[in-house]
């Protein structure tokens, strides 16, 4: 039986049930933090995308990741932050990555339900 993550951290410890899951990553987003990450935080920022997890333990969606990457700006330590908020209250995560403001109203600026485009200049020759 896979019990939720959760459940194994409560009962055996923090440390117990870290390394359970490893959620494959979208292509979209591994380009996106390739291009937007410094080298040296590339890799460091992909393993934490691939270990987040939501409040229940359960693998984060991949919208939720891509709302944690975009959110962080590039900046590993903001994408931890984004990251640990997942597990508390993704709506902050989803908010500070879709939604901005304008003349004091909110507006969905992007849906990262959807793979994040790629920009014309390097979209590859057809």
């Amino acid at each position: 039986m896979n019990r939720p993550r959760h459940l194994v951290r409560r009962f055996f410890g923090a440390a117990f049930g870290d390394e359970l899951v490893e959620t494959p990553l979208p292509e979209d987003l591994v380009r996106w933090v390739s291009a937007h990450f410094s080298a040296q935080d590339r890799e460091a920022a992909l393993a934490c995308l691939r270990q987040a997890v939501n409040l229940t333990g359960e693998p984060a969606s991949p919208r939720f990741l891509r709302c944690a990457a975009l959110s962080s700006g590039g900046d590993l330590q903001r994408l931890q932050q984004q990251i640990a908020q997942l597990r508390i209250d993704w709506r902050n995560v989803i908010m500070a990555a879709e939604f901005s403001v304008r003349h004091n109203k909110v507006y969905r600026a992007r849906d990262l339900g959807k793979p994040i485009p790629m920009p014309e200049a390097a979209a590859p020759a057809a």
